[in-house]
């Protein structure tokens, strides 16, 4: 999985709550500069950088996206 992380390209990656809950803030400043972290459940970017805030309304369609796709793996695990 290394060779995915360090690739040039933006992806996403996601983990359950459970395994997030056991990094730690200390991890969380080591990340490197260009790696942001979205918490779904809390609706909540953690970034090193000083990002511009996006237009209400892309925001919007993503927490909408991501809402969805959190709803259909709630289905998918039942």
């Amino acid at each position: 999985m290394i060779d995915y992380i360090d690739a040039p390209l933006p992806y996403i990656i996601g983990i359950p709550r459970c395994i997030w809950e056991k990094v730690t803030q200390a991890r969380i400043k080591s990340l490197p500069p260009d790696v942001a972290i979205y918490d779904i459940d809390k609706k909540k970017l953690i970034h090193k950088e000083k990002l511009p805030d996006l237009p209400k309304e892309i925001v919007k369609r993503v927490n909408e996206a991501m809402e969805m796709i959190l709803k259909n793996s709630d289905k998918n695990v039942s």
